[in-house]
C-alpha cells in the first residue's frame, strides 16, 4: 500500500505526469482526479482507472480523504484550489506559478506556515539537465562571483493557442482569464535565476508587445531588465509567439569572474571548455523535470530532506511578474514585493527545576566533558566549520568567550584532544541564561555529545542561580531539536507562524526522519 493518497486537482498532462512518477515510486497512489472539462476527466480515467474522478473539487476531497493534491489546472486557478486544499489538511505540490496575484501568494504563504502542511512550487526546469547543472555550479562558485544571468523562454504556442492547433487548450485563451506567457512560461527563467544567484531580484525594468499571434488576448513578447539585491544584473526574454522553440541561450546562462556557463558548458579562459556533468539522470519526464521533483516531494513529505522550492520560493517568481507589470504600466523600474517577515529562528526554553531532574550524562569512555581551555580554541573553530556554522575561526571562539559566563561556563567534549562538540553559556537576564551554538562534529553523531554539552552548561548556568535556560534554533535541524525536546525544552511561540513551523517539525520527527 502506497504511503501517500493523491488527488489530482486539473487532470492535464503536468497532473497526470506526476501521479505516473508517484506511483512509479511507489509512494504515491492517485485515488482522485478533479477536472470541469469532460474530455480531460475521461482522459484521467484512462490513465487512471482505480481512481475516483469528477468535476466536483469540494466533493472529491471530502470523498476521497488525500493526504496530497497535486494542483494542475489553469494557472489563475492555483491559489485558491492550493487553499481549499490546506483547509482539509492537504500537502500540495502546486504546478507553477505558484500564484498569479501578490495577494494571493501571501495568503498561500500564511496558510502554508500556520498549518504547517507542505507546499511545494513544481518549478520542473530546476530538475532539468543542464540547467540543473549550470544553476548548482553557480551556486557553488565555479564560475567565481556571478556579474550576470540571462535566461529565455522561447516556445512556439500557436498549438496551444489556436482551436485548431493539436494541443489547444481553451483556458489559455479565455477572455477573462488568459494565460500570462511571463508567468506560465518565464518563469522558468526567473526561478532557474534566483535560485542560481542566491539574491532576491531588487529591481524589475520591463518592455512587453503583443504582436505574433492574433488568437491570444495578452501580451506575447516579454523582455524584462533585473537587478538583484547583491548586485548581479539580469535579462529574461519571453515569447509564446515566434516559430519554433529553444533558441537563444536556454533557460539560464551564467556569467562569473572566473568564467561562464552556457549551453550545459562551463568556460574558463586558458582552459578547455568542457561539459557539464549530469548529477540527477532520469528526472526528465513528459519533457519537464517531474522524475526529479515528485521524488523529492515525496522525500519531504517523509521528513528526508527540507522543502527544496517553498511557497516563500514561488511567491519570489511571481513578486518578479508583478514588478515586471507595474513597470509595464508605469515605464519606470519596479522594486518586487517582499512577503512579509522571513521566518526567525525557533526559541525554546526550560526552567531550572527541569533541569534538575534530568539524569547525569554519559559519554562513551574515549570522550570526556569539560570547561574550556586555551589549547582548545583552533580544533573547536574547525568543529564549528564542520558541523555546518560557517566562518568560525580561533579569534572568533576569542570573542565569543569574552564574558565571564561563557569563558567560565561554556563545555565542550574533547576526543583525542581534539574538541568534537561544543555550546556556549550566555546570560541573557539576571534570571536568564541561553545555550548558544549548540554543535558536534558530523564524524562522531550519535554518541550522545550534543545533549552531554548541553547538561553540562544547563547545569552550570541553573548552579549559577538563573531559572529559565532558552535557546534558538533552525528548522532543519532536526537532530539538534530531538536533543532538545528530550531534555524538556519546549517551544515559545513568538509569532502565528510557528504554530506551523512545530508542527512541521514534530511531523518530521515522528517520521524518524533524524537521531541525535
Amino acid at each position: 500500500m502506497a504511503a501517500f493518497r493523491l488527488l489530482v486537482c486539473g487532470a492535464g498532462s503536468a497532473s497526470l505526469h506526476v501521479a505516473q512518477v508517484a506511483a512509479a515510486d511507489g509512494r504515491g497512489e492517485t485515488v482522485g482526479f478533479f477536472d470541469p472539462v469532460p474530455h480531460a476527466l475521461e482522459r484521467a480515467q484512462a490513465a487512471l482507472p482505480e481512481a475516483v474522478g469528477g468535476d466536483d473539487y469540494e466533493a472529491l476531497l471530502k470523498q476521497t480523504r488525500p493526504d496530497v493534491v497535486v494542483v494542475g489546472g489553469p494557472d489563475h486557478l492555483h491559489a485558491a484550489q492550493t487553499l481549499q486544499a490546506l483547509e482539509h489538511g492537504c500537502h500540495v505540490l502546486v504546478e507553477k506559478p505558484l500564484a498569479t496575484t501578490i495577494d494571493d501568494a501571501q495568503r498561500v504563504i500564511d496558510n502554508a506556515e500556520e498549518t504547517g502542511l507542505e507546499v511545494m512550487t513544481d518549478h520542473t526546469f530546476r530538475y532539468m539537465h543542464p540547467w540543473r547543472e549550470t544553476a548548482l555550479a553557480a551556486r557553488e562558485g565555479k564560475v567565481g562571483d556571478v556579474f550576470f544571468v540571462q535566461g529565455d523562454y522561447i516556445h512556439d504556442m500557436w498549438s496551444y493557442y489556436s482551436p485548431e492547433g493539436e494541443s489547444h487548450t481553451p483556458w489559455r485563451i479565455d477572455l477573462d482569464h488568459p494565460q500570462n506567457i511571463l508567468l506560465g512560461g518565464g518563469c522558468h527563467p526567473i526561478d532557474l535565476m534566483l535560485w542560481a544567484v542566491g539574491a532576491p531580484v531588487s529591481e524589475v525594468h520591463a518592455y512587453s508587445s503583443k504582436m505574433s499571434i492574433p488568437e491570444f488576448p495578452s501580451d506575447d513578447c516579454y523582455i524584462l531588465s533585473l537587478k538583484f539585491a547583491n548586485g548581479v544584473l539580469g535579462k529574461v526574454f519571453v515569447s509564446s509567439g515566434c516559430s519554433g522553440h529553444g533558441m537563444g541561450g536556454g533557460p539560464l546562462a551564467v556569467y562569473g569572474t572566473e568564467g561562464s556557463l552556457w549551453n550545459g558548458r562551463i568556460y574558463r579562459r586558458g582552459a578547455r571548455t568542457r561539459q557539464l556533468a549530469e548529477r540527477s539522470p532520469g528526472s526528465t519526464v513528459g519533457g519537464h523535470g517531474w522524475g526529479g521533483s515528485v521524488v523529492d516531494f515525496l522525500d519531504v513529505l517523509e521528513g528526508k530532506r527540507e522543502n527544496p522550492i517553498t511557497a516563500r520560493d514561488g511567491a519570489a517568481v511571481v513578486s518578479v511578474c508583478d514588478a515586471a507589470f507595474r513597470s509595464l504600466s508605469s515605464g519606470c523600474p519596479h522594486e518586487p514585493v517582499s512577503f512579509g517577515q522571513e521566518p526567525m529562528q525557533l526559541r525554546m526554553s526550560i526552567g531550572a527545576q527541569t533541569v534538575s531532574a534530568l539524569p547525569a550524562a554519559s559519554l562513551p569512555a574515549t570522550y570526556e566533558i569539560r570547561s574550556i581551555r586555551s589549547k582548545d580554541k583552533g580544533s573547536w573553530a574547525k568543529m564549528m566549520r564542520a558541523a555546518g556554522f560557517a566562518g568560525w575561526t580561533r579569534a572568533r571562539i576569542d570573542e565569543w568567550l569574552a564574558a565571564p559566563e561563557r569563558r567560565d561556563g561554556s563545555r565542550v567534549v574533547i576526543h583525542e584532544g581534539q574538541v568534537v562538540a561544543a555550546t556556549f553559556a550566555t546570560r541573557n537576564s539576571p534570571t536568564t541564561g541561553a545555550l548558544d551554538y549548540v554543535a558536534a562534529h558530523p564524524d562522531h553523531s550519535g554518541r550522545g555529545l550534543g545533549r552531554a554539552v548541553c547538561l553540562g552548561v544547563l547545569n552550570y548556568l541553573t548552579a549559577k542561580g538563573y531559572t529559565e535556560v532558552t535557546l534558538s534554533t533552525d528548522d532543519f535541524r532536526l537532530a539538534a531539536l530531538k536533543v532538545y525536546l528530550d531534555l524538556g525544552f519546549k517551544p515559545v511561540i513568538q509569532r502565528p507562524d510557528m504554530v506551523g513551523r512545530w508542527k512541521r517539525v514534530h511531523r518530521r520527527l515522528a517520521a524518524g526522519r533524524s537521531t541525535p
